[in-house]
């Protein structure tokens, strides 16, 4: 089919088959052809309008659920009995700055504060304080302590200038059904990715 012949009641018939079985799919799909179709009209490549303009988004209920206090303390208490302490400090800095995983991930050591930790939204671009509590200032020393892969170990952050990049690992840590997949702090993500605070200064 020719670019020009795409017409908005095909995108429609596309929405309503598509998204009967994946809704969110049939969404991100609209709107990367609206991208496509809105380039080709800037560069000549197609002479109609972009037709899905007038074709609507399907509506998506959200997802996930609340986590119990129990079901975190349940979880954080099987990450400790297997080793897994970055994963420790990752899910309680996520949580007390009420931060998403990727957020959390993408931490620098630049990002601690004298008055707390900063956090960067990805997806909006802005940057927030979050001032220091005595869980907060735990998870986040222990995670610099527990950076047994750098040749060089930093002293306390308050006397430290200059800190190296967190940078997320590959080894994940699935969870099984009924425990945390964690609405609250981690998204409706059923894995979590290590993370590690990594010198690379040398």
């Amino acid at each position: 089919m020719e670019p020009d012949n795409i017409t908005s009641p095909l995108v429609q018939m596309f929405m309503g088959a598509r998204g009967a079985e994946y809704p969110t799919s049939a969404n991100r799909e609209r709107t990367f052809l609206g991208i496509v179709m809105k380039w080709g009209k800037a560069w000549g490549f197609v002479k109609i309008e972009d037709p899905t303009a007038v074709v609507k988004t399907i509506k998506v209920k959200p997802g996930g659920r609340y986590v119990e206090d129990w079901e975190y303390q349940a979880f954080w208490q099987w990450l400790g009995d297997r080793g897994h302490v970055m994963h420790q400090c990752a899910m309680e800095i996520s949580y007390l700055c009420a931060a998403r995983q990727q957020d959390v991930l993408a931490l620098t050591r630049a990002d601690i504060q004298e008055d707390g930790l900063l956090i960067v939204q990805a997806k909006t671009g802005k940057a927030q304080l979050k001032l220091w509590s005595t869980a907060l200032k735990e998870a986040v020393d222990l995670a610099v302590v527990t950076n047994t892969e750098a040749q060089i170990q930093p002293p306390p952050y308050h006397s430290q200038p200059r800190w190296p990049r967190l940078h997320p690992h590959r080894v994940q840590c699935y969870l099984a059904k009924g425990t945390t997949s964690s609405a609250s702090c981690w998204g409706n993500q059923t894995a979590l990715s290590l993370s590690r605070f990594e010198d690379q200064s040398g």
